[in-house]
């Protein structure tokens, strides 16, 4: 914007503060490989001239127009003119018997990442009936997408460890329809896409 403006560079000073060094491309947490969704800010930041400070915001006096950020080097205050809030939202699960302890989510990088080591051991587990089979909840986008990755991905992982295993792969809605947010026109094709990888369709039912 200062180069649309013509303006000096040095007459704007823009400072991200991140509790970590990566923008994380939230929507692909889903994938099998990962690394392309961690893109390091530094590598976007430096090159327009935006400072970075990493750490957590701790408290903002509105009136004197400054932020306070813990870092692991300790306190820093940092002084504006503008103050912009980009939080993002954040998970919210359910108060469901098992879910806190037994589920998985690809609502972040971490999350993704502990969702694909735990598919990548299960051959080493103890075989039960249900050992290859996921039930993927929610049937909007980000369901649909990760029950679509998931044949990919137990293929892949059977492959490796040379197992002869059917897998099965459960996409749950409480709605009467996949992809209740995508249009009329998109349903046809979601479905055509998941009867085509074989994933099974439960719907209008609650998860208890």
């Amino acid at each position: 914007k200062l180069d649309e403006l013509r303006c000096d560079p040095e007459a704007v000073q823009v400072t991200l503060v991140n509790r970590d060094g990566f923008h994380n491309i939230r929507v692909r947490n889903y994938e099998s490989d990962l690394t392309p969704v961690r893109v390091p800010l530094d590598d976007v930041l430096v090159p327009v001239g935006v400072q970075r400070v990493e750490g957590e915001v701790t408290g903002i006096d509105a009136a004197g127009q400054t932020a306070a950020v813990t870092t692991a080097s300790g306190q820093l205050t940092l002084p504006y003119d503008r103050l912009v809030f980009a939080l993002g939202s954040q998970l919210l699960r359910p108060n469901l018997p098992g879910l806190a302890e037994y589920a998985f989510d690809v609502d972040t990088y971490n999350g993704g990442s502990r969702l694909n080591t735990h598919l990548q051991s299960l051959p080493g587990r103890l075989g039960s009936p249900g050992l290859f089979t996921v039930v993927v909840v929610g049937a909007g986008l980000t369901g649909v997408e990760a029950a679509t990755e998931m044949p990919k991905k137990l293929q892949a992982i059977l492959a490796y460890a040379k197992m002869n295993r059917p897998f099965h792969v459960i996409l749950a809605d409480h709605n009467s329809h996949v992809g209740s947010d995508m249009g009329e026109s998109a349903r046809p094709v979601i479905e055509e896409a998941l009867d085509a990888l074989g994933i099974e369709m439960r719907l209008g039912i609650d998860v208890a």
